[in-house]
């Protein structure tokens, strides 16, 4: 029942999407959960480096396969800001040198973490990085793992973490809801992303 409820919430987000409603979300004008900084950019490139594993926890063939679910994240957001209307768009890159958003492998204190680094408090790139050794040993799923990057791409555009708590008492949904398993947790970017995203 309760995997039912989360399918009806993600069609009911789309569908507010679609026709441009607010309906619901009117604590978002006054609850912003923006971390502050943006990217002086509206074409953001991605690189994702599987050289930075812990090591010896992942065997190589195990990257494509979870490298498909992060492009499939990023893929995600693109068509929801197309759809939007907001002038925003990530691009896969070779060159890690020049890439906004780093994806890594390696230890982390959660799943996945995101570290914004600033420069005279614009956003210059973003890293973020993926605990494989957690999700190797706890066999983490790759449609969770995709749900975690969906969640960790909204803090490289200065989206924040939204307790259940909190979004249960504002009547929120949104994919930045930490806690996924929540019905409040979107498995796609919903109408209270993008008001925030708008400020």
């Amino acid at each position: 029942m309760k995997h039912v409820i989360k399918k009806l919430v993600v069609l009911f987000s789309l569908i507010c999407i679609v026709l441009g409603s607010n309906f619901n979300y009117a604590s978002a004008a006054t609850d912003p959960y923006l971390l502050g900084p943006k990217w002086n950019k509206t074409q953001l490139t991605y690189y994702i480096d599987s050289t930075s594993s812990a090591p010896g926890t992942i065997p190589t063939d195990e990257y494509l396969y979870w490298n498909n679910k992060v492009t499939r994240a990023f893929a995600m957001w693109n068509a929801s800001l197309q759809i939007f209307n907001i002038n925003l768009s990530f691009s896969k890159t070779t060159n890690s040198q020049n890439a906004d958003i780093l994806i890594r492998y390696g230890y982390s204190s959660s799943l996945a973490h995101v570290n914004n680094i600033l420069h005279n408090g614009t956003l210059v790139q973003s890293v973020m990085t993926i605990d494989d050794f957690e999700m190797h040993v706890n066999g983490i799923s790759d449609e969770y793992l995709y749900k975690v990057v969906l969640h960790e791409i909204g803090h490289t555009i200065g989206l924040a973490n939204i307790t259940a708590d909190h979004a249960q008492a504002n009547n929120i949904y949104s994919v930045m809801v930490f806690d996924m398993n929540s019905p409040r947790h979107t498995e796609l970017p919903a109408e209270f992303d993008k008001l925030n995203l708008l400020k």
